[in-house]
């Protein structure tokens, strides 16, 4: 028994080296509705801490990683940050050690958290800063950490910062004013830069951000079936704005449909690339932005049936011949937000036979996998849907050669779900509310966390382990093999320099 024992704790603690070294082991700080908050381990689903928070219970709090893993001397942090308990009207900001759960600083601040923006600033350990806004157009806000260093950082950035809040009518983008003279550290005031308005009526029920706020972007364009390139519209302050108009809600028209709206902004500017409105529509809407595709759910209420909507924006098109030595690309080094050039804009939906709770894309190291669109169903099911169902480039008829070297299958608005996609297995995961894709080191591999009622923890590979041996790899042949060759090329080296020596000599 006790050999059993020794063998079991050394697997254990290979597989958790293995885990370490290709990025599978995690920490996850989960909070829930009734105030509590716990630190999971990834790998084993241990729960490493757990306590009771009175600002949690709040439902108003937020949890932000302000340092993801261990830099230099400094370990891995979540700030904890919410409208203080103790004290109405203020601010109270906990930074935890994620690992042990220990309160490593606390701080509160004279500032109403009605938004919690993060930010690239950052101070000397490494810690990334978040500024708090408080309600409101002209707002105060607060930046923490306030350290000299933080604020140095933040200045850096300062001027060029445009933050977007969400309001339940509006969505607001704000900027910060230069602080005023005498003002505590980091005691800003924000200046609305734009704003724009739901429909009458409606009400914004849901925003989605680009990945590559986030992500890479593996390739620029799309490589077509005839070798020609499609260029992407790759905008990363790219905004998902959806808002509802229930049935009845428009004044004087008590019998007009419910109505779903979607808007893709520029965060920057406040400009609208493009928008789209689809009449007898109602939520829940969910969404998601994938580089220069947009992916947003809800559902028919003419038909009582989900749908999923796709929209692909591309800049234009380059011919097979026409990118060679002798015609370079003729494009600026840099563009910003307010010389983005007007995108072409393609659509089209897609019926999802099945509910839909919460959804959100893959994500890996560099980008080079296909992503794949999360979708947390009401059923409990974790599924992964394959974004190259869902394209707006899908031909209506037949095919043509040229397509079909693309890999595109003819368009059918039902979209096939394969049950070998459903990530939870048997298992269900009620009430899906969170579900997080978070980048491991292998390329191949990206960690998927579901949780609600219940908390699912996985790993997938949206392209297939291409990056990993398999399981079954028979390693000592292949060692075999290579001892082979060594011996066999120190062996021909002798018996060359042998053969050299002897036609020297006739």
């Amino acid at each position: 028994e006790a050999a059993e024992a020794a063998a079991a704790a050394a697997a254990a603690a290979k597989e958790s080296a293995t885990h370490r070294a290709h990025g599978f082991d995690r920490v996850f700080v989960l909070r829930t509705a009734a105030g509590g908050i716990a630190g999971v381990h990834g790998a084993t689903g241990r729960v490493l801490w757990s306590r009771f928070s009175r600002m949690a219970a709040s439902g108003r709090s937020k949890l932000v990683v302000t340092r993801e893993r261990q830099v230099v001397a400094f370990g891995p942090e979540v700030l904890h940050v919410g409208p203080d308990p103790d004290a109405p009207g203020m601010t109270r900001a906990d930074w935890i050690d994620p690992i042990t759960g220990r309160v490593l600083q606390s701080t509160s601040r004279a500032v109403e958290a009605a938004h919690v923006v993060p930010l690239t600033a950052h101070d000397a350990t490494h810690r990334h800063a978040v500024l708090v806004v408080g309600e409101g157009d002209d707002a105060d806000a607060q930046l923490l950490p306030s350290s000299p260093s933080a604020l140095a950082s933040f200045e850096a950035q300062r001027a060029k910062l445009v933050a977007h809040v969400v309001g339940d009518r509006a969505v607001t983008g704000l900027g910060v004013l230069p602080a005023a003279a005498g003002a505590e550290p980091g005691r800003y005031r924000t200046l609305a830069r734009w704003t724009f308005a739901a429909p009458t009526g409606a009400r914004v029920v849901r925003t989605a951000e680009s990945s590559m706020q986030s992500s890479p972007v593996s390739m620029p364009a799309r490589i077509l079936g005839d070798d020609s390139l499609l260029l992407k519209y790759l905008n990363p302050h790219l905004l998902l704005v959806a808002s509802e108009r229930p049935r009845g809600a428009l004044a004087g028209a008590a019998d007009a449909p419910p109505e779903v709206d979607v808007s893709l902004l520029d965060a920057v500017t406040g400009r609208v690339v493009h928008r789209i409105n689809h009449p007898h529509a109602r939520g829940p809407v969910h969404a998601a932005i994938i580089e220069n595709t947009a992916y947003y759910t809800y559902e028919n209420a003419k038909t009582d049936r989900n749908e999923i909507g796709c929209l692909a924006l591309y800049e234009g098109k380059i011919e097979r011949y026409q990118l060679n030595p002798f015609n370079p690309p003729n494009g600026t080094a840099a563009a910003t937000a307010f010389d983005m050039p007007e995108p072409i804009t393609l659509h089209r939906t897609f019926v999802l036979p099945v509910h839909v709770d919460v959804m959100t894309p893959t994500r890996t190291a560099h980008a080079i996998s296909t992503p794949a669109l999360l979708l947390g169903l009401r059923s409990g099911s974790v599924l992964a849907l394959d974004t190259r169902w869902v394209d707006p480039r899908r031909p209506l008829k037949a095919p043509t050669a040229t397509e079909m070297a693309e890999g595109l299958p003819q368009y059918q608005p039902y979209l096939p779900l394969a049950t070998q996609k459903v990530l939870s297995y048997s298992r269900a995961v009620e009430r899906p509310r969170v579900l997080l894709s978070l980048p491991a080191t292998l390329e191949s591999t990206t960690l998927v966390l579901a949780a609600g009622l219940d908390t699912f923890y996985t790993r997938m590979t949206p392209s297939q382990p291409f990056d990993v041996l398999a399981s079954d790899f028979n390693k000592p042949l292949l060692a075999t093999l290579v001892l082979g060759l060594l011996v066999g090329t120190i062996v021909a080296k002798a018996a060359a320099k042998s053969k050299q020596l002897r036609q020297s000599w006739e």
